[in-house]
Protein backbone atom coordinates (compact mmCIF):
# COMPACT_ATOMS: atom_id res chain seq x y z
CA UNK A 1 0.00 0.00 0.00
CA UNK A 2 2.67 2.60 0.83
CA UNK A 3 4.77 1.52 -2.20
CA UNK A 4 1.30 2.15 -4.14
CA UNK A 5 1.00 6.14 -2.70
CA UNK A 6 4.40 6.47 -3.24
CA UNK A 7 4.71 5.45 -7.33
CA UNK A 8 1.78 7.68 -7.34
CA UNK A 9 3.15 10.44 -5.88
CA UNK A 10 6.07 9.95 -8.09
CA UNK A 11 3.99 9.72 -10.89
CA UNK A 12 2.38 12.67 -10.57
CA UNK A 13 5.78 14.83 -9.53
CA UNK A 14 7.29 13.77 -12.64
CA UNK A 15 4.49 14.64 -14.84
CA UNK A 16 4.30 18.34 -12.65
CA UNK A 17 7.73 18.60 -13.85
CA UNK A 18 6.71 17.65 -17.86
CA UNK A 19 3.58 20.18 -17.69
CA UNK A 20 5.66 22.79 -16.57
CA UNK A 21 8.60 22.32 -18.99
CA UNK A 22 6.02 21.75 -21.91
CA UNK A 23 4.04 25.40 -21.28
CA UNK A 24 7.50 27.14 -20.68
CA UNK A 25 9.10 26.22 -23.85
CA UNK A 26 5.70 27.48 -25.66
CA UNK A 27 5.96 31.08 -27.20
CA UNK A 28 2.77 32.76 -27.92
CA UNK A 29 3.41 34.87 -31.45
CA UNK A 30 3.11 38.58 -31.42
CA UNK A 31 -0.75 39.58 -32.00
CA UNK A 32 -2.78 41.08 -35.08
CA UNK A 33 -2.97 44.26 -33.20
CA UNK A 34 0.72 43.94 -32.03
CA UNK A 35 1.38 43.84 -35.88
CA UNK A 36 -0.67 47.15 -36.69
CA UNK A 37 0.65 48.79 -34.09
CA UNK A 38 4.40 48.03 -35.52
CA UNK A 39 2.84 48.71 -39.51
CA UNK A 40 1.24 51.91 -38.03
CA UNK A 41 5.12 52.79 -36.20
CA UNK A 42 6.81 52.15 -39.39
CA UNK A 43 5.05 53.15 -42.35
CA UNK A 44 6.50 56.81 -42.93
CA UNK A 45 2.97 57.90 -45.13
CA UNK A 46 1.17 57.16 -41.68
CA UNK A 47 3.70 58.84 -39.41
CA UNK A 48 3.88 61.87 -41.77
CA UNK A 49 -0.06 62.34 -42.27
CA UNK A 50 0.00 61.69 -45.43
CA UNK A 51 -2.27 58.32 -45.01
CA UNK A 52 -4.49 56.53 -42.17
CA UNK A 53 -4.62 52.53 -42.30
CA UNK A 54 -8.26 51.72 -42.99
CA UNK A 55 -7.36 48.25 -42.47
CA UNK A 56 -4.72 45.50 -41.32
CA UNK A 57 -5.87 41.65 -41.51
CA UNK A 58 -2.83 38.92 -40.55
CA UNK A 59 -3.22 36.25 -43.28
CA UNK A 60 -0.54 34.07 -42.31
CA UNK A 61 2.49 33.32 -39.82
CA UNK A 62 5.64 31.42 -39.29
CA UNK A 63 7.36 30.94 -36.10
CA UNK A 64 11.43 29.73 -36.35
CA UNK A 65 14.72 30.26 -35.00
CA UNK A 66 17.92 32.00 -36.06
CA UNK A 67 21.18 31.56 -34.40
CA UNK A 68 18.98 30.45 -31.15
CA UNK A 69 16.68 33.53 -31.45
CA UNK A 70 13.23 32.84 -32.26
CA UNK A 71 11.71 34.92 -35.04
CA UNK A 72 8.17 35.54 -35.89
CA UNK A 73 7.13 36.75 -39.50
CA UNK A 74 3.03 37.85 -40.18
CA UNK A 75 1.73 38.14 -43.73
CA UNK A 76 -0.30 40.93 -43.40
CA UNK A 77 -3.00 42.96 -46.09
CA UNK A 78 -3.41 46.28 -45.45
CA UNK A 79 -5.35 49.35 -46.61
CA UNK A 80 -4.31 52.83 -46.66
CA UNK A 81 -6.67 56.54 -46.99
CA UNK A 82 -4.61 58.61 -48.66
CA UNK A 83 -4.97 62.20 -46.87
CA UNK A 84 -2.55 63.85 -48.79
CA UNK A 85 -0.94 63.94 -51.88
CA UNK A 86 2.57 62.18 -51.87
CA UNK A 87 4.41 59.40 -53.66
CA UNK A 88 4.45 55.79 -52.50
CA UNK A 89 8.22 54.47 -52.86
CA UNK A 90 9.21 57.36 -55.38
CA UNK A 91 7.02 55.17 -58.26
CA UNK A 92 3.54 55.75 -57.67
CA UNK A 93 1.50 59.40 -57.00
CA UNK A 94 -0.51 58.51 -54.46
CA UNK A 95 -3.64 61.24 -54.58
CA UNK A 96 -6.27 62.35 -51.63
CA UNK A 97 -9.19 60.23 -51.49
CA UNK A 98 -7.75 57.22 -53.41
CA UNK A 99 -7.08 53.85 -51.36
CA UNK A 100 -3.65 52.01 -51.79
CA UNK A 101 -3.68 47.93 -51.05
CA UNK A 102 -0.31 46.60 -49.59
CA UNK A 103 1.02 43.41 -48.81
CA UNK A 104 3.44 42.28 -47.13
CA UNK A 105 5.33 40.73 -43.68
CA UNK A 106 6.51 41.93 -40.53
CA UNK A 107 9.22 40.34 -38.87
CA UNK A 108 9.64 40.23 -35.52
CA UNK A 109 12.60 38.83 -33.21
CA UNK A 110 12.12 37.57 -29.13
CA UNK A 111 14.08 39.11 -26.48
CA UNK A 112 13.93 39.55 -22.63
CA UNK A 113 10.79 42.20 -23.14
CA UNK A 114 8.78 40.32 -25.31
CA UNK A 115 8.72 40.88 -29.43
CA UNK A 116 10.81 43.64 -31.15
CA UNK A 117 10.54 44.55 -34.67
CA UNK A 118 13.19 42.99 -37.05
CA UNK A 119 11.86 44.12 -40.59
CA UNK A 120 9.05 45.22 -42.01
CA UNK A 121 8.49 44.29 -45.92
CA UNK A 122 5.73 45.48 -48.97
CA UNK A 123 5.80 42.92 -51.33
CA UNK A 124 3.03 44.69 -53.88
CA UNK A 125 0.55 47.87 -54.09
CA UNK A 126 -2.05 48.53 -56.26
CA UNK A 127 -4.31 51.35 -56.08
Amino acid sequence: MIKQIYRVAILLLCSSVVILVTNCQNISAPSEDYARNAYIATNSAVKQGFANLQSFVKTNGQLREEAGVKVYRMFYNAELYTLKQYWYKSLYQMDPGTTNKVSGYIEFEQTEKGWAIKEVEEAQSQQ
